[in-house]
């Protein structure tokens, strides 16, 4: 399978497979790991549903980080706002999230392992990875990587 977005059931399957299998690699089931959510440009309203991630809580503080620190005016569009979950690594609740993220439903997600370091952030199209032992995933994947010459 070497297209960006799912066009069956089938597809879909194989979409959740692979994530799944390398996120697997990753993380140890029932191992504490953070889920961060980032937006450009979040407005704090009243009266609205809390934030949340495949129907679970994030946290209600919110670090506002600034987009381009060195302009004149700070417009609220001009902020990253990071909002995150702690949780324990549990495949099901990511399977929920991987659609929805394949799907363009939610976006800027990233799941980091306080423990190992590793760093899992899916998006519609693929899947980007931090890890401190790289090859095992090249080793073990080979034929799911970007051939493109700057993949690294």
């Amino acid at each position: 399978m070497s297209k960006r977005y799912a066009e069956s059931d089938v597809d879909r399957q194989e979409i959740v497979h692979r994530h799944t299998s390398v996120a697997n690699e990753l993380f140890e089931v029932g191992e504490p790991i953070y889920v961060y959510r980032s937006h450009l440009s979040e407005q704090r309203g009243r009266g609205k549903p809390r934030h949340q991630i495949a129907n679970r809580q994030l946290r209600e503080s919110v670090a506002a980080l600034p987009a381009n620190p060195n302009s004149v005016c700070a417009a609220d569009d001009d902020h990253y706002c990071v909002r995150a979950l702690a949780t324990r690594w549990k495949p099901d609740f990511f399977e929920v999230l991987v659609l929805n993220v394949s799907n363009e439903l939610e976006y800027g997600i990233s799941f980091v392992s306080p423990r190992t370091r590793n760093v899992y952030s899916p998006y519609d199209g693929g899947i980007d990875t931090f890890s401190t032992a790289p090859e095992l995933l090249e080793e073990k994947f080979p034929y799911w990587q970007s051939t493109r010459h700057d993949r690294r």
